[in-house]
Parts: C-alpha cells; structure tokens; sequence
C-alpha cells in the first residue's frame, strides 16, 4: 500500500507545483502586454514582488530611493521657482523709473510697479544746490523741483513713487520730505 501512495501522493502534490510557474507566465505576458512603459513597468515589479520576501524588500527599497528623490526634485523645483520669482522682482525693481532712459538701455516692463524702497549710497549737489543721488541698486536719480536739497545723508532710506503726469518723487524716510527726482541711469 506505501508504494502505491507515494506516486499519488507526487501526482497531487505536482499539480500545484507545476500551476505556480504556469500562473506567474501568464502574469508575466499579462504586463507584457500592457502599452504606457509607466504602467507595464509597475506590473512587472509587483508580480516580481510577489515571488519573495526578498524580492518584496528590494522592490520597497527601490521605491524609497524612488520617493526620495522625487522629494529632493520637488524640492529644488520649488526652489528654482522661487529665484526665478525673486529674479522677476529685482528685474521690477529696475526697471522703475526707466521711462525717461533712452531706449537701448531701458529695462523691459517699467510699469510693473508704483514705488520702490532703497537705501542711499552718495549724494552729489550743483551749484544750484539741487542733488543727485545715488542708490544702492545702482540707479542715479537727479532732483529736479527748485528747492534745495535737504539734510540727507548716505545710508539714509528713500522710497520712490510715481508721481502726476509720468513724474516721481523721493521721499526720505527719516525726514519724510519729498524732492521731485528723474532717473538718468
């Protein structure tokens, strides 16, 4: 009796056996058929998962290195999106008051703002008293109305604003006088 239930017994325990590989074919050509790279990539990996406990821990692996580094992309898109924004606001900042320049070295866009803040870094007088000033961003205001220049010195604050009829004023922060100014760079 041992001898005939040995070759039954192999009989029932081969047919599982020789279904398993025939299942994880038909997976295989299932994902193979699959169209978009993305998604017959994925089907492969999870049936690939499904072999072992190996291959389940290589597979997570693979796509904590995967989520880490779509972290790291997000992140410096993120930054580069917010230099670019920075790189927009200084290119703003000037072009203010470049209407009057002449054409060729004239900034793009001068309207896009109303008024910028700065800080003073020399201020030159004429004979008539009237000043020239020059800002920490590079630009060179002149004064224009007739009245003198006020006590100012370099490192004071200044904003800048669009005036009446295309005209701009300066208004020194910690006297809170204006003077008409037009930019000449």
């Amino acid at each position: 009796m041992r001898i005939a239930l040995v070759p039954l017994l192999a009989v029932f325990f081969a047919a599982p056996l020789a279904a398993q590989p025939q299942a994880r074919d038909a997976k295989l050509i299932e994902c193979a058929a699959i169209a978009t790279d993305a998604d017959r990539l994925a089907c492969y990996d999870r049936t690939v998962a499904a072999l072992s406990a190996e291959a389940r821990a290589v597979a997570e692996a693979r796509a904590a290195v995967a989520a880490t580094a779509a972290a790291k992309a997000a992140t410096e898109a993120a930054a580069a999106a917010e230099a670019a924004r920075l790189a927009q606001a200084e290119t703003k900042r000037q072009a203010f008051g470049a209407e009057g320049l002449p054409a060729d070295v004239r900034p793009s866009d001068p309207n896009a703002i109303g008024e910028i803040e700065t800080v003073l870094t020399e201020i030159l007088t004429n004979r008539a008293g009237q000043a020239t000033y020059l800002l920490e961003n590079g630009q060179l205001w002149r004064q224009i109305d007739g009245d003198a220049t006020f006590n100012v010195r370099a490192g004071e604050g200044v904003k800048i604003s669009r005036a009446a009829m295309g005209s701009y004023r300066m208004q020194f922060l910690r006297s809170k006088r204006f003077v008409s100014v037009r930019r000449l760079r």
